[in-house]
Parts: C-alpha cells; sequence; structure tokens
C-alpha cells in the first residue's frame, strides 16, 4: 500500500483570522467579535467538530 502525504499551512492575516490552504482549497478561520475576531468564518473549533462529523 503507497503511503500518503497530507500538507496544508495556515497564515494569519490580521488579528484572530486565519487562512487554511490545503491542495486548491482555502478555509478562512476567525472568532466572533465579541471574542477580538471579525466573525468571517467559522472558528477553529468548529472546524475542527465539523471535520469529525464529516
Amino acid at each position: 500500500m503507497e503511503k500518503s502525504l497530507y500538507k496544508a499551512s495556515i497564515e494569519s492575516i490580521e488579528g484572530m483570522k486565519t487562512i487554511a490552504r490545503v491542495r486548491n482549497f482555502e478555509l478562512i478561520l476567525d472568532e466572533p467579535i465579541e471574542e477580538g475576531g471579525f466573525d468571517e468564518g467559522m472558528t477553529p473549533v468548529e472546524a475542527l467538530l465539523s471535520s469529525l462529523g464529516a
């Protein structure tokens, strides 16, 4: 069986906002306004929980 190689990168944009890049996809991660973010994407915890349900 051939081994798989997975690569991802995270770039901090401003404040709590980051962009996750995997293959040809980008995902904006952010925090709600009341927690110091811009609320422009799901939180990292929400992204993790979503991935577990996929």
